[in-house]
């Protein structure tokens, strides 16, 4: 009887360790035919990883980690495939995943999803990135010769860029997939240009497509001698179009906007942010805005006497104390002619602040915002009544206090960021005609090309004539009427946001009709 009840035992402890480390087999399967076609994908040399919710319940890491192996394609069919051992307890649990390049560049679009069956789960065959059309691009190899000053830091020691120490390295080029850099990566480096002090260059050949913009930026090093994330520049990436394949091009000398990390302040200093308000431009519809109907401004950023954050959603909400222990994250400032302000009415709105002695110093970026009646209704984020200066919006303000004056003034423009560049369209807004009588019809490339999620674009008309500006996806469906009215002649500028029209990644086109002219340009939507 006990030998009995000892076997019985060990079969129901048996089955019971079987059933804990029962696994449901998953399998991802992913067509890479179209990356390979399109020269973005090379098998030889690339790899295709999967990432998400799920991964902790393989056993293989923690959920989003780089823990998963590379799919495979055995059969050269260009479907790479993963089987994986998922837990049973997850059965019926929904998860979230991407697939990823290199693990480096992330599929755009939303997470997709799926849920763990028994007694498998084998997911349908998916196109990498959602796209199942080939398009053709036309590469370009662009030869570029950059040219650095940075006469006005140099010395030697801490607080200056000193040449037996420091160096400058070009980054960028890499804000699209089928971009890369031709050249060796040391040409990357800028090197001392002899005979002329504070000046540096390098010369790279990098790989784009054909009237497609891309960034760049310069880093200065070693990181801990310069502010921002160890000596990023603090200025909006540089932007830069391809041209020709074979190009050759003297990039304009430029003065990176690096900076040596200050000390502590050993004074209390006041900073005094003023900005003029005399022409502001509503970046959600490029529309001016009538100065004399504003009633709030305000200024929100990351340093010290701005609370250290970008904190809150750009409401009025920002502008209350919620903590005792904290400021309000969206500072207001004032064209009364109080706490700074020179003169009352003056479209000039300003504020002060004071902070301490011992609070340490140096760059700081910001953004100013401004509120007036019908506001909100030209808003993309519900209720961020206040998120609506610029139209790229990694653009932004910035001001290096250094500390040795008791008195620091900013002078900014709404829309123009610390380099003074407008980041609205210079001649004319939406629907506006320019003073200017254009020499000829065009639909010029829409900037940022490639975008997400706004982009501008903009055409010449050589006399009054019936205009139609329209959009459409890559099988030749209309998804949008931007223009369509009789216009006098001169430049317009129109915005489109792919966010208001729920447009998904991929190639649109812009087509410009009028008087029996008709243009075309690709526009590439990357989410």
């Amino acid at each position: 009887m006990k030998k009995r009840l000892l076997f019985v035992f060990a079969l129901i402890s048996t089955v019971f360790v079987a059933n804990a480390l029962a696994e449901i087999p998953l399998t991802f399967q992913v067509n890479m035919g179209v990356r390979a076609q399109e020269g973005l994908f090379d098998a030889a040399e690339d790899s295709v990883t999967i990432n998400g919710t799920f991964v902790s319940e393989t056993g293989l890491g923690d959920d989003w980690s780089w823990s998963i192996p590379a799919l495979s394609d055995d059969d050269l069919d260009s479907i790479y495939t993963i089987t994986l051992a998922m837990a049973d307890t997850a059965v019926g649990q929904s998860f979230m995943y991407k697939y990823t390049l290199n693990r480096a560049t992330w599929e755009s679009g939303a997470d997709r999803t799926f849920t763990l069956e028994s007694p498998e789960t084998i997911l349908p065959v998916a196109w990498f990135d959602r796209d199942s059309v080939v398009t053709v691009y036309n590469y370009a190899e662009n030869t570029l010769t950059f040219t650095a000053d940075v006469s006005d830091i140099l010395g030697t020691g801490d607080g200056y860029f000193d040449p037996s120490t420091d160096e400058l390295r070009l980054f960028g080029f890499d804000e699209n997939i089928w971009e890369s850099y031709v050249s060796d990566d040391s040409t990357r480096d800028l090197k001392e240009v002899p005979f002329s002090a504070g000046l540096y260059t390098c010369t790279v050949t990098v790989r784009g497509v054909a009237d497609s913009t891309t960034g760049w930026k310069v880093k200065a090093g070693p990181g801990e001698k310069y502010q921002n994330y160890g000596g990023w520049e603090v200025s909006t990436k540089r932007r830069y179009t391809y041209g020709p394949d074979g190009s050759t091009i003297e990039m304009e000398q430029f003065k990176p906007s690096v900076y040596p990390v200050v000390g502590d302040f050993t004074q209390d200093v006041t900073v005094l942010y003023q900005i003029d308000m005399s022409s502001p431009r509503n970046r959600h519809t490029l529309e001016l805005v009538d100065p004399s109907i504003i009633t709030h401004v305000g200024i929100k950023g990351a340093c010290y006497w701005l609370s250290d954050r970008w904190a809150g959603d750009w409401t009025l909400e920002d502008t209350v104390l919620i903590d005792p222990l904290l400021s309000p994250t969206l500072l207001m400032l004032n064209d009364n002619g109080g706490n700074g302000d020179k003169q009352a009415g003056d479209n000039i709105w300003s504020r002060n602040v004071t902070y301490e002695a011992g609070t340490e110093g140096g760059i700081r970026m910001y953004k100013f915002s401004m509120y007036y009646p019908g506001a909100e209704s030209v808003t993309i984020a519900s209720g961020a009544v206040f998120e609506n200066e610029f139209v790229y919006s990694d653009r932004h303000h910035w001001i290096n206090v250094v500390g040795d004056e008791a008195v620091v003034e900013s002078n900014d423009v709404f829309n123009y960021d610390g380099d003074g560049l407008n980041s609205f369209p210079t001649v004319v807004a939406i629907d506006a005609e320019s003073k200017i009588r254009p020499e000829h019809f065009s639909l010029r490339q829409n900037y940022p090309n490639p975008f997400n999620p706004t982009t501008v674009i903009e055409y010449q008309l050589l006399s009054r004539q019936f205009v139609e500006l329209k959009v459409f996806n890559v099988l030749g469906m209309e998804v949008q009427t931007l223009v369509q009215k009789t216009q006098s002649a001169g430049n317009y500028h129109v915005l489109l946001d792919a966010t208001q029209l729920q447009l998904s990644s991929g190639v649109y086109f812009c087509l410009l009709r009028a008087g029996g002219s008709t243009q075309v340009r690709k526009m590439l939507l990357l989410k």
